[in-house]
């Protein structure tokens, strides 16, 4: 007979609020692996800065669109006013 086979165990995932393996939840290239922390954005410009960098873009892309349609209505409404005036 033999004996049964026992589960080999696993090692512990690597996590950033964990200080033993907090090294590890940087993947070998250098980016962040999806357990690392991100408590502040200077924390997300220090370890991930081309998702910090991509989130900026995003972010000022949104405020110029905004912008621009803002700039678009007052526009229309300036048309408005002087055909309005002009009947």
């Amino acid at each position: 007979m033999t004996a049964p086979i026992q589960p080999v165990p696993q090692a512990p995932q690597p996590s950033a609020a964990d200080p033993d393996t907090a090294a590890a939840a940087v993947s070998t290239n250098g980016d962040p692996a999806n357990s690392t922390t991100i408590s502040s954005i200077s924390d997300l410009k220090s370890k991930a800065p081309k998702v910090y960098h991509q989130m900026m873009v995003s972010i000022a892309t949104s405020m110029i669109k905004s912008m621009h349609k803002r700039d678009q209505r007052l526009k229309e409404m300036w048309r408005e006013a002087r055909n309005s005036n002009k009947v």
